[in-house]
């Protein structure tokens, strides 16, 4: 397999909701990063992260945007949809909302398997759209 396969059968994993297979897709010792964690996971951490992302949402699904092998890493960007319908890891109560979240992966891959994935999305604009924050009007500059 190449890079893009690599990556393309692990963004179907999150798809099908088979954190056993997302776990299956990293070398041993594989980091995943996301601005959801205050730290890097891996292993048994990463799939109990998974599984809580569709407990958190369970239609989540995600739409590949578009994908490309820098030669070094393989980037994709993404939009990740579905309903917030059920408690996030920290206990925080389902909203019952709708998001729409962009994002953007890079992953790198040893072989077969991914090595890295670090995940870029917009935290603050999915607790906008979740209503666990209020968007302030901005504030008008001095004169």
């Amino acid at each position: 397999m190449n890079a893009i396969d690599v990556v393309r059968s692990n963004f179907d994993s999150w798809n099908r909701h088979d954190a056993d297979a997302v776990v299956a897709a990293f070398v041993e010792g594989g980091l995943y990063i996301t601005p959801s964690l205050p730290e890097p996971v891996t292993g048994a951490a990463l799939g109990d992260f998974v599984r809580a992302v569709f407990v958190w949402s369970s239609d989540f699904s995600l739409d590949l945007i578009s994908i490309g092998d820098t030669g070094e890493r393989v980037a994709l960007e993404w939009l990740a949809h579905g309903t917030n319908d059920g408690p996030a890891v920290d206990g925080t109560p389902a909203t019952g909302k709708q998001y729409n979240l962009p994002g953007v992966s890079i992953e790198q891959v040893e072989g077969d398997k991914i090595r890295t994935e670090r995940v870029y999305f917009d935290l603050l604009g999915l607790q906008y759209q979740l209503g666990l924050m209020e968007q302030k009007a901005p504030v008008a500059e001095a004169k």
